[in-house]
């Protein structure tokens, strides 16, 4: 992300452009492959970064193509935090643009993730998401405002899910932000999470998950539960932290 580029989006004023007839931001075409969204409303913009006529959306959970990654980087609050790219994508009925926020591009295979249920072969991927991670250019960025969930792949259909994670006690203590819906690895400078061993149980597995931390490391189990194609996570337990 090019943070010399940051832009502040102050209402009822338009830095995007550097003169009146420069309208449309620019685009790289430089990405690939396919990410899932995540937000309670997602809306399109065009090329001018502004709703369609028509007002269009995409729903939480839709997987899309990715085309291009804003030459800018847009800033809408005070918190560098909050900073992003807006992202050019393309699903079965529609392109369009759409804040890089809510767009988590699904990457790499998690290590020691591949199990089966009733003959079918299962593996897990991680995402990342295009505002600001854990990193940016100049190394650690001190923040927190991000979510790393995971992506379920059947490779009997190539389909593709997030998992759902149930709520209970252990949550407080594992998961990074309270209220996200969705079961992540964790993979920061705070916490950094590696499978151990998975376990078949009835309609899904147990995955034995060794924590690394800043000042030790723990131990945690989660059940993944899986039911006609619908997935479900829960943390069955969290280990003390140990030196």
């Amino acid at each position: 992300m090019k943070l010399n580029k940051i832009l502040l989006l102050l209402p009822f004023i338009a830095l995007i452009a550097c003169s009146s007839t420069e309208k449309k931001e620019i685009f790289q075409d430089n990405l690939s492959g396919q990410a899932i969204l995540i937000g309670p409303k997602i809306e399109l913009l065009n090329e001018s970064l502004k709703p369609f006529e028509s007002e269009k959306t995409l729903k939480e959970g839709t997987f899309v193509t990715l085309l291009g990654i804003s030459d800018s980087v847009f800033q809408n609050t005070t918190d560098y935090c909050d900073a992003f790219n807006y992202i050019k994508i393309k699903s079965e009925s529609v392109t369009g643009i759409i804040d890089g926020r809510n767009v988590y591009k699904v990457s790499n295979t998690l290590p020691n993730s591949s199990f089966q249920i009733n003959n079918v072969a299962y593996h897990l991927k991680t995402t990342s998401f295009y505002g600001i991670g854990a990193l940016n250019e100049e190394g650690l960025s001190y923040c927190s405002k991000f979510n790393q969930p995971i992506v379920i792949v059947n490779t009997s259909n190539n389909t593709k899910s997030l998992i759902h994670l149930l709520k209970n006690n252990f949550n407080k203590k594992i998961t990074q932000n309270k209220g996200f819906e969705y079961f992540e690895f964790r993979a920061d400078d705070g916490a950094s999470d590696m499978i151990q061993a998975i376990k078949p149980i009835e309609n899904g597995v147990v995955l034995s998950i060794k924590r690394g931390l800043q000042e030790g490391w723990s131990e945690y189990d989660v059940k993944l539960i899986i039911e006609d194609n619908n997935y479900k996570a829960e943390y069955l337990n969290y280990g003390e932290i140990r030196p």
